[in-house]
């Protein structure tokens, strides 16, 4: 779980207004979803959450914590993301 800690403090730190820890954790759980957590070291600094509709990768959520933003964190979670549903119809 304490990836899941990690992704619900970044939640908080990242959004004007934050999803709650239970929507969260549905949505997590959701089968045809996918959470992508980006550490730098032992840091958690960001995440994309993917939802798969069809034969389409959504792209729902991208956020990098504040005083890590600047540094291609970003990119390389949209790069991240593309390469791992590169096989999908379509990527939004």
């Amino acid at each position: 779980m304490g990836d899941f800690a990690d992704i619900c403090k970044l939640e908080q730190e990242c959004f004007a207004t934050p999803w709650p820890v239970e929507v969260l954790y549905e949505d997590l759980c959701a089968n045809k979803n996918r959470y992508f957590l980006l550490k730098d070291g032992e840091e958690a600094v960001g995440y994309a959450g993917i939802w798969m509709i069809l034969d389409e990768a959504h792209i729902n959520k991208i956020c990098v914590c504040p005083k890590h933003r600047g540094k291609g964190y970003g990119r390389r979670l949209m790069e991240g993301s593309r390469r791992r549903f590169g096989g999908s119809e379509r990527i939004a």
